[in-house]
């Protein structure tokens, strides 16, 4: 039989705190998913974590440019959308094109761009289903989000947050 007194169960104490500190942080790093794109010429890269939150940062010419930014919807008449997501699927693409606007200010128009296209489902109920994609060009970068019509009827109201 151990008997602890005084100092030494503080430091039991300790060591049981700081075990599942560290194992958290393990279990969390595991279970989070980094992407990294980058603009066609390099100079812009966006990373992007999916894990308990969904985030991304902008780094321009090595300097990060915009500190981890979470991205969540919240809705009128439903619960909140982004956190605890699961990746259902991930595609990374390239896009070089050129097209003519119809006003003539310029006489084509070069879209070029590395993307990445994130569908994600929520691990728990209701398991509503969102899909990213994030888009970084030369001079700048950009995201869109999808909602894929699931479970409401009518209109909803969403706010970004």
């Amino acid at each position: 039989m151990l008997i602890f007194t005084g100092k030494p169960k503080f430091s039991v104490m300790k060591l049981i705190l700081n075990l599942t500190l560290i194992l958290n942080l393990i279990i969390y790093s595991i279970s989070a998913r980094e992407y990294q794109i980058s603009s066609p010429d390099g100079k812009i890269k966006t990373t992007v974590a999916i894990g308990k939150e969904i985030c991304y940062s902008v780094q321009f010419n090595n300097e990060k440019v915009l500190n981890s930014s979470s991205i969540s919807f919240a809705f009128e008449q439903a619960p909140p959308l982004g956190k605890d997501m699961e990746i259902v699927s991930d595609k990374t693409f390239s896009v070089d094109e050129t097209w003519k606007p119809v006003l003539k200010r310029f006489e084509t128009i070069r879209n070029n761009y590395n993307g990445l296209k994130l569908e994600l489902k929520e691990i728990k109920f209701p398991q509503r289903k969102l899909t990213l994609e994030f888009r970084v060009f030369d001079n700048g970068m950009a995201f869109r989000t999808e909602f894929p019509e699931q479970f409401a009827h009518g209109k909803t109201l969403l706010w970004m947050s």
